[in-house]
């Protein structure tokens, strides 16, 4: 008997969810000493607007932070297990976990607001935790990885907010071009058509992408690219794409790498391509992966 398309649904946005730190065991173990300040308030539009700190206790001085936003196609995930924790820890980072609303409770520009408000209360009450307020990078995978790269963008020219890198696992990037992505990649789908009704995609923007690919293309980061203010500087990104993607075809952050590549306020954009490797899963799961990020945020945070 076939999997009817609900069914189909929910078991690819659970495979998403696994991207919060659901299902990866090995996200559970941590050897660092560290302290952990709990389900922090950073805004009041949600119960949902909550965060975790985590700061390692062997440190001389305020240490670099990286904010985790979890996957899940914008439906479900938790900031319970963020991705390389005990890494960051070990290596010096402080790491923060959000919440942010999900779209049974709040459309498009919710989600971008929780961060905006996560980065503000980080920044204001990071060195009370032994965070260095000046050295932030954000962090995300899936949908998560959309928040990270757009806010990321978004912030660039204003000094309240700009963070100083952006690492992005496997995100989307221009809804209305998915389809054709995917459609070209040669990998069979997982889910249903982005620009689909019930897609995560048009959950997100409140309309039907296919009906509205004007609204969804302003929800893009591509479309804050062009507002960053003349002189301001994008953070340097760091992109990491599985080359077997059934979820977000490796296109979508090739567009994204070529888009940043060619602005002139781009300081710093690498993509890394992870052979055979699907949405979060494969060469995502090696210490290695991690690793480059570290070593990636060390060069631009100026850690270590």
């Amino acid at each position: 008997m076939g999997i009817d398309p609900r069914s189909r649904r929910l078991a690819a946005a659970w495979a998403l969810a696994a991207l919060a730190g659901v299902a990866c065991s090995s996200r559970d173990v941590i050897t660092t000493p560290h302290s952990v300040h709990r389900d922090l308030a950073y805004a009041e539009a949600s119960d949902r607007n909550v965060l975790d700190v985590y700061v390692p206790k062997a440190r001389a001085s305020a240490v670099p932070l990286v904010l985790w936003i979890h996957g899940g196609a914008f439906r479900v995930g938790d900031k319970s297990r963020p991705e390389g924790l005990d890494a960051f820890l070990a290596d010096g980072f402080a790491v923060a976990a959000m919440n942010y609303r999900l779209t049974d409770e709040a459309k498009w520009p919710a989600q971008l607001d929780d961060v905006t408000a996560a980065v503000a209360f980080l920044k204001s009450k990071g060195p009370d935790f032994g965070v260095d307020a000046d050295r932030i990078a954000l962090f995300g995978a899936s949908a998560g990885g959309f928040l990270a790269a757009t806010a990321g963008i978004a912030f660039a020219g204003r000094p309240e907010l700009e963070v100083d890198a952006v690492v992005d696992w496997c995100g989307p990037v221009d809804f209305t071009t998915m389809d054709a992505d995917m459609e070209a990649s040669g990998v069979p789908r997982l889910w249903t058509r982005n620009d689909a009704p019930d897609s995560a995609e048009s959950a997100l923007v409140g309309l039907t992408v296919a009906e509205h690919p004007e609204a969804a293309r302003a929800v893009s980061p591509l479309a804050y690219l062009p507002r960053v203010p003349p002189g301001a500087k994008v953070p340097p990104f760091l992109i990491v794409h599985g080359d077997r993607d059934p979820v977000v075809a490796k296109a979508q952050s090739e567009r994204l790498r070529d888009a940043l590549a060619a602005s002139p306020a781009t300081s710093r954009v690498e993509l890394v391509i992870l052979e055979n490797t699907d949405h979060g899963d494969g060469a995502f799961d090696e210490p290695g992966t991690i690793q480059r990020v570290i070593a990636f945020l060390r060069e631009t945070l100026r850690a270590g």
